[in-house]
């Protein structure tokens, strides 16, 4: 039978769950929600309590954060090769009378749902296949990274293998969200939209009943929650709290007396083209993270424009890496740090420093490291 497409935000729960749902047509799964024999008795998975204090908040958050890894890794997954928590893991210790095929794809979201997703599931599903590859999209090959365009096709073919029942893809989207490329102003027309419909469509024919597009995962004022206990031992009003997670960037940058430019760099957007409308002339330390851009957006900025300092994020393979770093190197730069990125393999954060600003910043050279 053909399959259908539903898109929202809590359908997962519609299909796993024990609640009443007459929409998926499961006669199985439609139970009394609010009866005590069919709750299910799982712990909950962030610890919170009724009466745990702000302190405990504030400790339970730093703990997430440097064990962020380690809770990505589902205890009940048996992985494939060696990138764990990404890859492919399927679950075991189903139940018997599990009567469903089910497969979930998607980046590091699939990760960090894992064990939610084997609790709310593990009891209706005789088979469930985990994806996940970090910073990449299921329906598009996210900034046409290479290990994203092998990810794109590697999704496909374990849906066409595995054809499941019933599909989930949880993901962050990024080059989805992408405006429309200069000249295009329809659907038919946007070269992403028509990958992402072909992608859909190998999908569903693979998937015997539904494929669900999960949706609207909240993103979040990194910096501001590091701020939330105090500001709530404060008594700060906790709408004004969330207002500042909801909108961060634009607010910030107006505080600071800070220009804020939106656009896909290079074909929408030029690093130069800040500097000329914000009337800079020079630049002492250049923040870069631009997924891929980096290889068409520094050079030109960088050859225009003095700057001291370069701290940048460089994707791709190790060949690529090299480019990027000699055509760096060409500019008089030098590196004084590498940061691996452990949530993805082909990354790593460099920072440079010019050779003209050695002396400002009492900086001694050693030997030239990148030929």
């Amino acid at each position: 039978m053909g399959s259908t497409i539903l898109i929202g935000v809590l359908l997962l729960f519609a299909v796993c769950s024990h609640a009443s749902i007459t929409p998926c047509r499961l006669p199985s799964f439609e139970l009394n929600p609010t009866s005590p024999t069919n709750a299910k008795q799982f712990p909950r998975l962030d610890n919170v309590t009724d009466d745990m204090t702000v302190d405990d908040a504030e400790r339970m958050n730093r703990d997430w954060s440097v064990n962020d890894a380690k809770y990505m890794v589902a205890s009940t997954c048996q992985y494939e090769g060696e990138r764990i928590p990404y890859g492919w893991c399927r679950h075991k210790g189903l139940k018997a009378s599990g009567k469903y095929k089910l497969a979930f794809i998607g980046n590091s979201y699939v990760s960090n749902h894992a064990t939610m997703l084997y609790q709310e599931c593990a009891d209706k599903a005789n088979s469930m296949l985990q994806g996940s590859a970090y910073g990449c999209e299921p329906l598009y090959p996210s900034d046409k990274d290479p290990e994203c365009i092998a990810n794109f096709t590697d999704f496909e073919v374990h849906i066409r293998d595995e054809k499941p029942d019933y599909a989930f893809i949880l993901t962050r989207y990024i080059s989805i969200g992408d405006p429309f490329p200069a000249g295009v102003t329809t659907f038919d027309e946007d070269p992403i939209y028509q990958t992402m419909k072909e992608q859909m469509l190998k999908f569903i024919s693979n998937i015997k009943y539904k494929l669900y597009i999960m949706d609207a995962f909240p993103r979040v004022n990194q910096p501001m929650v590091h701020q939330i206990g105090r500001l709530m031992k404060e008594k700060e009003d906790p709408v004004k709290i969330d207002k500042e997670q909801r909108h961060p960037t634009k607010d910030k940058y107006t505080k600071m007396n800070g220009k804020l430019f939106a656009g896909k760099i290079p074909d929408q957007l030029q690093i130069s083209e800040m500097m000329k409308k914000s009337g800079k002339k020079s630049v002492e330390l250049l923040k870069i993270d631009i997924e891929g851009g980096e290889f068409t957006g520094l050079e030109p900025f960088i050859k225009e424009y003095p700057v001291c300092q370069i701290f940048v994020e460089i994707h791709g393979t190790p060949a690529k890496h090299l480019e990027m770093l000699q055509t760096i190197a060409k500019y008089k730069f030098r590196i004084f740090n590498v940061d691996l990125n452990p949530f993805c393999r082909h990354c790593c954060e460099y920072s440079f420093i010019n050779e003209k600003c050695m002396e400002q910043f009492d900086v001694t050279p050693l030997d030239i490291m990148i030929p």
